[in-house]
């Protein structure tokens, strides 16, 4: 049998249109199949794609250690006793271990307002978060730099009075992103020269709290000095290199403080330490969980589809009998006839595949178009969810096997008719 006979094709839609309900209903069961798991795959890529969106504004390998008051009484010393690292902890702990890329400390400025500041320009101000980063901070988390730029490492150890502002600061305080560079703002009594403008690559995930639209940031050395306690380091940050577990680290770094500051060793509560790239492996793994399971739900929805195609062609089969018997009598090969048989399967498949996939990628294609004429700074759970090229031929893969499979059971029940007893059917 020649697959690209016209003949051919013309046997193949003539048995397939001769119970045209029969044949739609079984096409049916495969379109709901295909188009169910590609729609449940384009939104599983979809939630991929907008975490990984989020993600890329913070370092994934990355670890937080905040100091809090003694929970056990050590050495002679109380419960409750209040402790924190200095800026020579902070740098020998930059050499504590070969695995740690960077550590920074972070420090807010705490206004009247309590943890908010007053930031005024003219006449006009605006309610700010106010923190004081190292140059490295950019290290641990990201930000879009829309005009100048942002802190650096030299901002901070030549005490520069300078600041990079949010961007809605920029826009409602200081007349925009371009226009704010080189003002000079107030906070409390001090001034500062603003040198940049930024915002947020991640809309849902905060680090130090409040968003970088409306914050300020100054250099550590700056805010430092206004400090109760100037020197004294509660909340630090650290990156540790692709492949490191940062878990390890933190437990090193932890036992370090504990010994040099006498805490006892089986106190949690004296520095709290959050592994935060366990968090990201965390969301990896739901994020595979539900690929997998997706792709159960899909596979069992087209299965039964498949199940479909192979009960109607058994069906075909048993009333085209004596054709089958008679095609054997005048020397038929069974090749051509599993051949005839399994191209029905794959037609009902294929044809029917295609337009759930062809229709589930148009709806979320427009579902893509409404996502990205959204212009809120709040977090999309959904990015770009249409199926990737490669999964699309998966896909069609699954569907052509689907209807081979479909075929199979058709196929070998045909060629086993004898055609003596076909003839004398009924």
């Amino acid at each position: 049998m020649n697959i690209f006979d016209r003949e051919t094709w013309k046997e193949v839609h003539h048995t397939l249109m001769s119970n045209r309900k029969r044949t739609f209903t079984t096409a049916f069961g495969v379109f709901w199949g295909i188009f169910v798991l590609v729609i449940l795959l384009s939104i599983g890529a979809g939630v991929n794609n907008a975490v990984s969106r989020e993600l890329r504004g913070i370092s994934t390998n990355m670890g937080m250690m905040e100091t809090s008051t003694t929970a056990r009484p050590y050495k002679g010393f109380k419960k409750g006793r209040i402790w924190h690292m200095t800026m020579s902890d902070i740098e020998r702990i930059k050499d504590f271990d070969k695995d740690i890329l960077c550590v920074t400390p972070v420090t807010t400025l705490r206004g009247e307002n309590g943890e908010y500041s007053t930031l005024y320009y003219g006449t006009k101000k605006s309610e700010t978060l106010v923190l004081g980063i190292m140059g490295d901070y950019t290290k641990i988390v990201k930000y879009n730099i829309h005009s100048g730029r942002f802190i650096t490492e030299a901002d901070h150890r030549s005490r520069r009075p300078v600041c990079a502002v949010g961007r809605q600061i920029a826009k409602t305080v200081l007349g925009g992103e371009e226009e704010a560079l080189g003002k000079v703002i107030r906070i409390g009594q001090k001034h500062y020269t603003v040198i940049g403008v930024v915002s947020d690559i991640s809309r849902s995930v905060s680090i130090m709290g409040g968003r970088a639209e409306t914050n300020v940031f100054l250099p550590y050395s700056v805010v430092d000095a206004f400090q109760k306690n100037p020197g004294q380091v509660y909340t630090t940050f650290l990156s540790v290199k692709d492949g490191a577990e940062v878990r390890p680290v933190l437990d090193k770094i932890k036992a370090y403080l504990y010994a040099k500051n006498d805490i006892h060793p089986d106190d949690e509560r004296a520095l709290e330490t959050i592994d935060i790239s366990s968090i990201f492996q965390f969301f990896n793994l739901l994020l595979t969980s539900i690929t997998i399971l997706i792709w159960f739900v899909g596979f069992g929805t087209i299965i039964s589809g498949i199940v479909g195609v192979s009960n109607i062609l058994l069906v075909t089969v048993r009333e085209r009998t004596r054709e089958i018997g008679v095609r054997r009598a005048l020397g038929g090969h069974p090749r051509d006839i599993i051949g005839q048989i399994l191209l029905e399967g794959i037609s009902i498949t294929v044809l029917s595949g295609l337009t759930g996939i062809i229709l589930a990628t148009g709806i979320m294609s427009l579902v893509d178009l409404v996502l990205s004429m959204q212009v809120s700074s709040a977090f999309v759970p959904l990015h770009n969810p249409v199926l990737p090229f490669g999964t699309a031929i998966i896909a069609l893969l699954v569907i052509i096997l689907g209807g081979l499979l479909g075929g199979t059971l058709p196929a070998i029940r045909a060629v086993n008719i004898k055609p003596i007893d076909a003839i004398r059917e009924e």
